[in-house]
């Protein structure tokens, strides 16, 4: 049956990108087609692969990012692919090596036709995303791509080995991170290996007819200087990774316990941060009562906390914490006739906390704003699913 094909704006462009809707018994087909081949990649799947994996989130990636690049500071290269659903060669498939009238129907399901408004439409390349069996076979298709990296660079106890060009000089070998189907980084200590990779990975993904977005794609340094365009760090997952110079009591230390110099920090992007802030959005609620205002503001607050408590998010929580009280001060004076009344009314003590923007409605129960830095976050209490394994 064919899939009808919507496109819905990406978040913050004027770009759209195209989303499938999949007949409900194709739905039902493809969950059964999905829980018996997903047991099997599963095994299978290369270890710093996460997103599609179950079991495999976004704060396992970036537990790992930040697990590479602790000790030593290294070179990035930071990439997106183009087209990760819908450029798909439906050739790289073949890997899946099943028969019989399972291999027929997923054939089916990738040469379907495809409803676009209004018009039918033959499809030879990619899955259409929105689909269900759609992520497990885009991640099939990417399946082999750190093993490349893994075979240019074999490993001899964690290095390179010498008879590839770098003598008796020990360079760590590239670690690639992959997060759904296009996000990815690629890191090492040594910029030529980055270089290298980069050029391995566009060979790998052309014989796959995919390729990296150049716009999304720069070689970058963790460190304060050696970023190609002056901008130290990266941001990977909504996270933006960079180290700092630091004395001996602030300084990460490496394994056996020696001053590394530097301090490794992982805290929101300034691109998220500035999405959030936008969300807060209070001039909506000018003439709503208090409860709606909270209720309408907690799950954004609560979701964003949620994601970002195990990166070092203190300063930026204690920061989005007073931008909001600024909004809220705004909105409680055009209630009141000064801000002083203003804070009597819409502001409480509840508990320790003396200045809790809550209703008085419900004097055991009060509905209170939910703070960002009453959240606890830390990059350093996080235990990473182990990448050989699988949940």
């Amino acid at each position: 049956m064919p899939t009808r094909r919507v496109w819905i704006p990406k978040p913050g462009k004027d770009e759209k990108r195209p989303l499938g809707i999949t007949p409900m018994y194709d739905r039902t087909l493809q969950n059964v087609v999905k829980a018996a081949l997903e047991p099997e990649w599963e095994a299978l799947f290369e270890p710093n692969s996460y997103g599609f994996p179950p079991g495999r989130s976004a704060h396992d990636a970036i537990w790992q990012v930040k697990t590479i690049i602790r000790q030593k500071a290294k070179y990035v290269l930071d990439a997106d692919l183009a087209r990760c659903f819908d450029g798909i060669n439906h050739e790289a498939l073949q890997k899946l090596k099943i028969k019989g009238k399972v291999r027929q129907q997923i054939k089916a399901w990738l040469k379907s036709r495809v409803i676009d408004q209004g018009a039918f439409t033959a499809t030879s390349l990619g899955t259409m995303p929105g689909g269900v069996i759609s992520p497990l076979l885009a991640n099939i298709a990417r399946h082999g791509l750190e093993e490349s990296i893994a075979e240019a660079f074999p490993d001899n106890g964690g290095y390179i080995k010498a008879t590839k060009g770098y003598g008796r000089k020990k360079v760590s070998v590239p670690k690639i991170v992959r997060y759904l189907a296009e996000d990815f980084v690629v890191v090492c200590a040594e910029k030529s290996v980055v270089q290298r990779c980069g050029e391995i990975i566009s060979e790998w993904l052309n014989r796959v007819k995919l390729e990296l977005k150049p716009e999304k794609t720069r070689l970058t340094h963790n460190g304060p200087k050696l970023s190609e365009d002056g901008q130290a760090g990266f941001d990977f997952l909504g996270e933006h990774f960079q180290q700092f110079p630091a004395g001996k009591y602030r300084s990460d230390r490496d394994s056996k316990n020696r001053i590394l110099g530097f301090d490794t920090c992982v805290t929101p992007s300034a691109k998220a941060s500035k999405a959030h802030q936008e969300k807060i959005r209070i001039a909506k609620h000018n003439s709503s009562p208090q409860a709606a205002l909270i209720k309408d503001l907690n799950p954004v607050r609560q979701g964003w906390c949620n994601y970002y408590f195990n990166c070092d998010a203190r300063e930026e929580f204690k920061n989005l914490d007073f931008l909001t009280y600024l909004k809220l001060r705004g909105w409680a004076k055009r209630r009141c006739k000064n801000i002083f009344d203003g804070h009597k009314k819409y502001w409480r003590t509840i508990g320790s906390d003396n200045w809790v923007f809550a209703t008085r409605s419900g004097e055991a129960n009060p509905l209170g704003l939910i703070k960002h830095n009453s959240t606890s976050s830390s990059s350093t209490k996080y235990v990473k699913v182990k990448g050989d394994k699988s949940p």
